[in-house]
């Protein structure tokens, strides 16, 4: 038998570079320095990455550190 689900992420997607920003925090927060090396891109990318995660609700700060948020599967 099926099982009905009585919710949905509603969070926008990540787009193709946000979603492999996402998969560079493993399991751990990180500074946007280390981001940026594991990623291959300048500070200032990552830190619009993060900006529109942020505001979609993928990633919080907290005093240098960045985060994913628990996803809703």
């Amino acid at each position: 038998t099926r099982r009905a689900v009585s919710w949905f992420d509603a969070r926008r997607a990540p787009n193709t570079d946000e979603a492999r920003l996402l998969e560079a925090f493993g399991r751990r927060p990180r500074t946007i320095d280390e981001l940026a090396l594991v990623v291959g891109a300048t500070v200032l990318e990552v830190a619009v990455m993060l900006g529109r995660l942020e505001t979609a609700g993928w990633v919080a700060s907290s005093d240098g550190w960045w985060e994913v948020l628990p996803g809703m599967t």
